[in-house]
């Protein structure tokens, strides 16, 4: 897309520009996070887990809870482990909204200096009310394309952190009885 807009509108640097500010904001935003999400969502991964394991172990010894009167014990630390996954949960979840917020803002910014850009172009004639379509198309797929791009980036470190729990499991030492 930025080849075909430097090709058709090359005596307009600002449309091909703009568009390759997009990547480069996608990038400038999905890296300097990555670490950040990778640790959140390892924590929650954590939480989850102790909530699961929490809930098991009580359903798992229910008669033995139950004889022996610790149902509010249970299920005290069932909430605090469950609680603990949706705090962490939240975090994690907060940590995507600010990411998207930090993409969002200059990307609108560039899209709406570019857009003020190609309308000032079509009132002046230099450019149809076609060309104004067909850039509106480009940037569109363009910005679409950046935006999974940045986000695969931060897919791939939330599926990481879930792969460092395995492995940690993987290198447990294993049991001798």
């Amino acid at each position: 897309v930025l080849a075909t807009l430097r090709t058709l509108y090359g005596d307009h640097p600002l449309l091909w520009q703009a568009g390759a500010a997009f990547l480069g904001i996608s990038f400038a935003v999905a890296l300097p996070f990555a670490g950040t999400l990778r640790r959140r969502s390892l924590a929650a991964r954590g939480a989850g887990a102790a909530a699961t394991s929490s809930l098991e172990e009580g359903l798992a010894n229910v008669l033995a809870v139950q004889g022996l009167g610790a149902e509010s014990h249970a299920r005290r630390r069932f909430d605090r482990a469950s609680w603990g996954s949706f705090r962490s949960h939240r975090r994690l979840v907060g940590l995507g909204m600010l990411i998207f917020l930090a993409a969002l803002v200059p990307a609108l910014w560039v899209a709406a200096r570019v857009f003020a850009y190609v309308a000032g172009l079509v009132i002046e004639g230099e450019l149809s009310r076609g060309d104004f379509l067909l850039l509106f198309t480009y940037y569109l797929m363009l910005a679409f394309s950046c935006v999974e791009l940045g986000s695969l980036w931060l897919r791939l470190q939330e599926s990481a952190a879930g792969l460092e729990r395995v492995f940690f499991l993987i290198d447990l030492p294993s049991e001798t009885d």
